[in-house]
């Protein structure tokens, strides 16, 4: 699978270690096999996207971070290797699948033509002559019947390989689109729902961007640990609140987004309202300890999908929605295009 990501030659690719060291040593990052992996794939040219947005990063004579690094490295090599897993899963299978079929036709052919022998020779014994040599052909016959079933074996054995091998695939790719700490969609995953919401163009949608009020203010008082309990919190409400077709994401430090399907946005509103009110009337209780900490609140915004939005117009007004509420003190939900609307019809009680 490497080699197949790699085709460089043993030349070639010292050629691209040459080119990529010196790059390697201008950023403020340790050279570890993540960094290296980023900067192999920009000089060998083969993504134009990851160039490109490498150039953009470092326009301004700025050096890349770790941080930096870690979102390239998931944007445009680690997908790569994903994906080329999936496919060469997916065509193993499908190869074994059309070799299995071959090798059933050909046991089921051989049996039959065994059987007809059998009888042929049966009926020369009892004319007495020809069955020494039909008995050659019956045992030729056999024999090659005997090594079909073991064909069949060891294509069995390899078939539940190939599904294990499929599963391990299919396992990598869903912790790729998954946040560690929350269990949430990640924000890789979530601009990929983004995109393809947005090619569908339900009748309705909506989406809601939830932020932690003084989260910064919570990890310095209480230790990131408490922070992550926070996180891990909130992700809990998300999650219990949203329904099979919703997607619920962690897409920042304290930032959240839920985007909903068939839901008008005064629906979205009137989730987005019970999501505030349940995390603000829980109370978090430090680990290993019936301390309870001070209240935690959220903001969130919301907006729908308008016929002329594109991704970056629709999270534009729901990040606008967001800030409004903390702008106006927090631990609200703000919808501003329903306001501007005046009053909305068809609004759904997900309760």
């Amino acid at each position: 699978m490497i080699s197949g990501n790699y085709p460089d030659s043993v030349e070639r690719s010292s050629e691209l270690l040459r080119l990529a060291l010196p790059q390697m040593a201008k950023h403020s990052v340790a050279l570890h096999p993540i960094n290296y992996a980023v900067w192999y794939e920009y000089v060998s040219g083969r993504s134009s996207d990851l160039k490109a947005e490498i150039e953009r990063l470092t326009a301004d004579g700025r050096a890349l971070t770790e941080a930096d690094v870690a979102r390239l490295f998931k944007a445009y090599v680690a997908p790569v290797g994903l994906e080329t897993s999936e496919r060469v899963a997916e065509n193993a299978r499908r190869i074994l699948r059309s070799m299995e079929q071959d090798a059933l036709e050909a046991t089921d052919r051989t049996s039959a033509f065994d059987q007809s022998l059998s009888q042929w020779q049966a009926e020369l014994d009892r004319e007495a002559n020809g069955g020494a040599v039909l008995q050659g052909v019956v045992d030729s016959t056999r024999e090659m019947s005997e090594a079909m079933r073991q064909l069949q074996s060891r294509l069995d054995v390899n078939q539940r390989e190939i599904a294990q091998l499929r599963a391990e695939v299919a396992a990598a790719r869903s912790e790729a689109q998954t946040d560690s700490l929350t269990g949430l969609h990640n924000r890789r995953s979530f601009e990929q729902h983004i995109a393809k919401f947005l090619a569908d163009r339900e009748a309705a949608m909506s989406l809601v961007l939830v932020d932690i009020d003084h989260f910064k203010l919570v990890n310095d008082t209480h230790g990131h640990l408490f922070g992550d309990q926070v996180l891990m919190a909130v992700a809990r409400v998300l999650k219990e609140s949203v329904r099979n077709d919703d997607l619920a994401a962690r897409i920042g430090g304290e930032e959240f987004a839920l985007l909903l399907p068939s839901t008008p946005l005064k629906g979205a509103v009137e989730l987005a309202e019970r999501i505030r009110t349940s995390i603000a009337n829980s109370r978090i209780r430090r680990r290993n300890s019936e301390q309870q900490v001070g209240q935690i609140t959220v903001s969130l915004g919301v907006a729908d999908l308008w016929p002329s939005d594109n991704g970056e117009s629709w999270f534009s007004r729901a990040d606008e929605a967001l800030y409004a509420s903390k702008r106006e003190g927090r631990n609200r939900v703000t919808a501003p295009s329903l306001l501007s609307r005046h009053a909305v019809t068809g609004g759904v009680n997900r309760s």
